[in-house]
């Protein structure tokens, strides 16, 4: 029996039985898991008011050789993310997000930097003055981390247009909470980015 202690983004969760559920997490040390929570559902479950989407967790897991179902024995709650929970088109663009991730990367292997990467997002989503701006900056990073865009020395741009996208891949999220983006320069991204995920079929 093989044990692990993790940090965790709960994606999706779904009834198991009238006791317990089923966990689709994205972890930093083992990647996109499902775990089983056994009597999650119970009113004095010791899980109560700490499963639920997009909260950010550290687990403690029991590990299965034979199954990628594994099995969740204690969970503790670090931040759950209120605005998203009370804000519908910020759920939504989130929860869009979360299953393009959920598609593009390999049950049960680690990639941290997508762990962060959507730690990030999910933590500054709600802070963004342009959401869809928010948006394509995910998108980009994420397509970028799985290696699906094109070198710079390909895209044949202007160097302010090269100089944009670096921008969008490289800034801090903190410092493109306020950033002023231009509607040309939005409109150009957007156009960059559906090219991409055309491509790609994000």
């Amino acid at each position: 029996m093989q044990t692990s202690s993790c940090r965790g983004i709960i994606l999706r969760v779904y009834p198991y039985s009238e006791t317990s559920l089923i966990v689709h997490c994205l972890t930093d040390a083992h990647g996109l898991i499902s775990l089983l929570a056994k009597g999650a559902r119970r009113f004095k479950s010791s899980f109560a008011g700490k499963i639920d989407l997009f909260y950010l967790c550290r687990l403690e897991l029991i590990l299965s050789k034979r199954s990628d179902l594994h099995l969740l024995k204690e969970i503790i709650l670090e931040k759950n993310h209120p605005e998203l929970a009370h804000d519908y088109s910020l759920l939504c663009m989130a929860v869009e997000n979360m299953r393009c991730v959920e598609r593009l990367i390999e049950r049960n292997t680690a990639v941290p930097e997508i762990f962060n990467l959507v730690c990030d997002y999910l933590y500054y989503l709600p802070r963004h003055d342009d959401l869809n701006f928010a948006d394509i900056v995910f998108k980009l990073r994420l397509l970028a981390l799985l290696g699906r865009l094109p070198g710079f020395s390909q895209l044949r741009l202007e160097k302010t247009k090269i100089d944009l996208i670096c921008t969008a891949l490289e800034r801090n999220w903190s410092d493109l909470i306020s950033l002023s983006v231009p509607e040309t320069d939005l409109k150009f991204l957007k156009v960059f980015l559906s090219r991409q995920i055309t491509e790609f079929r994000l």
